[in-house]
């Protein structure tokens, strides 16, 4: 079972034991986010990540860049006098851009499109973004945004990968699909091909304004 929240797949795992008579293996309800991070940890050599990387949150990735704020590339953005609430509020647009599956030459041909001042501030953006992920990189960490990613990328770059994956757990329940990010749904499309059975449930009332 795949959800979109800490609290929903607590809340799922609680009903299913409820209802799924011991003894069992495993009761397998993760966030997606989970979902790929267990995916990269169970096939090290094929996702081309350190054994021991660690997946860190956004606190962590602030405090990474703000050590070094004097050095990163903001001359067309105004600090103000308050570089945190700067990085806090560029950190959100990073994210946003991670979420949505662009990378950093994406954010570059996106600048093209707008006027001079706007397009400096999205270059930059855009060179914030490969010295956040590169840095990570250095500490081998990765954030919430790559473990979908790359996990959907090793998958689609290992064809064996796929059938292995769904000969452990061949059917895939989601819940709220409305929440369905489109790193998320990369994520999906990769396995889906190998997957015996999917089945989704969709909020309606939501679907108009959520993610997905």
């Amino acid at each position: 079972v795949l959800t979109s929240t800490g609290n929903a797949a607590a809340e799922w795992r609680r009903r299913l034991e409820s209802k799924i008579e011991p003894p069992y293996e495993e009761i397998a309800v993760f966030t997606w986010e989970q979902f790929g991070e267990r995916l990269l940890r169970s096939h090290p050599a094929a996702s081309g990540l350190e054994p021991g990387f660690e997946v860190v949150g956004p606190a962590e990735r602030l405090a990474m860049l703000l050590v070094s704020f004097d050095e990163l590339p903001l001359r067309n953005h105004q600090i103000r006098g308050n570089p945190t609430g700067l990085m806090k509020r560029l950190m959100r647009r990073i994210d946003e851009s991670k979420r949505e599956g662009h990378s950093a030459a994406d954010l570059r041909s996106r600048a093209e499109a707008m006027e001079e001042t706007e397009a400096k501030r999205e270059i930059e953006l855009s060179e914030l973004l490969e010295i956040h992920d590169s840095r990570l990189a250095g500490l081998g960490c990765v954030d919430e945004y790559d473990v979908c990613s790359l996990a959907a990328r090793m998958i689609s770059d290992t064809p064996d990968l796929g059938s292995a994956i769904a000969e452990r757990s061949p059917h895939l329940v989601i819940d709220e699909l409305e929440d369905l990010t489109p790193v998320r749904a990369n994520l999906m499309a990769a396995l889906a091909p190998a997957i015996t059975s999917v089945a989704a449930s969709l909020d309606e009332s939501r679907a108009s304004f959520g993610p997905g």
